[in-house]
C-alpha cells in the first residue's frame, strides 16, 4: 500500500459526449425522465448539471463490478446494502456509480433515489473513465460530503481510496484530502459510518490475465 497527496487536476478533458450547453435541474432531469425524453435506453447521468454519456462496459470491468458487489454485500450490516449502478441525487448531479453503499431504508425507498445523507461509499470502476472518475466525478462527490469514495484502477490493477472531503478553496475545486493506492497484494479496508467492517483483496477485484 501507498499513500499519495491527491493527484493534480489531469490536463485531459474529462471523458464525455453529449454534453448539453444547457444546464438543467434535478427536477428537470427527472421530467425528461417520467415523460419519456429519455429512457433506460439513453446510458446517461447529469453531471453539474450537464447530461453526460456514460462509457461502455468491456468485460473486465463488468467482472470487477460483480466481484466487489458481492464482496461489499457479504461485509455491510443489514442497515446497509450495495447497489449497482444506480442513481445516487446529489445537488445539481445525479450519477450512477458502479456501486455504493447506501442506507437500506433509502436504497428500499419508493419516492426517491438514495442522496448524500444515505451514502457511505461510492466505488467507479475506471478503464477510460479515468480522467473523468479522478477529477469531475471526485470534485462532485467531495462537495456532497461523501465519506469515502474508490476508483478501481483497471489500468495499474490498483484501488485508489479517497477520504476525508474538504471543500472547494478559492477559485477551486472539492477534493479528497487523503488519498492511499492499493495495489495486488494488498487488502483495502472498507470503513462504513466510521467504522471498519472488513477487507477486500485488490486481486480479487482485479484478477491476472
Amino acid at each position: 500500500m501507498s499513500i499519495h497527496e491527491p493527484p493534480a487536476a489531469s490536463t485531459e478533458p474529462p471523458l464525455e459526449c453529449g454534453v448539453s450547453h444547457y444546464r438543467f435541474s434535478i427536477d428537470q432531469y427527472h421530467q425528461m425522465i417520467a415523460s419519456g425524453i429519455l429512457t433506460e435506453d439513453d446510458r446517461v447521468q447529469l453531471l453539474e448539471g450537464e447530461i453526460v454519456c456514460m462509457t461502455p462496459i468491456g468485460p473486465l470491468h463488468r467482472y470487477a463490478v460483480v466481484v466487489a458487489g458481492e464482496a461489499l454485500s457479504r461485509l455491510v450490516p443489514p442497515e446497509w446494502k450495495v447497489i449497482t449502478q444506480q442513481p445516487i441525487t446529489l445537488a445539481g448531479s445525479e450519477p450512477e456509480p458502479d456501486l455504493s453503499v447506501v442506507r437500506s431504508e433509502a436504497a428500499l425507498a419508493l419516492d426517491r433515489h438514495p442522496g448524500a445523507a444515505d451514502t457511505a461509499l461510492i466505488i467507479e470502476v475506471a478503464d477510460s473513465s479515468l480522467p473523468l472518475d479522478r477529477n469531475r466525478k471526485q470534485a462532485i462527490y467531495a462537495a456532497a460530503g461523501i465519506p469515502e469514495y474508490w476508483i478501481v484502477n483497471l489500468a495499474q490493477r490498483s484501488i485508489e481510496v479517497y477520504r476525508e472531503p474538504a471543500p472547494a478553496a478559492a477559485g477551486g475545486r472539492a477534493a479528497y484530502s487523503v488519498r492511499h493506492e492499493f495495489r495486488d497484494a494488498d487488502a483495502v479496508p472498507v470503513c462504513i459510518a466510521g467504522q471498519e467492517i472488513g477487507k477486500i483483496s485488490v486481486a480479487e477485484i482485479i484478477p491476472k490475465a
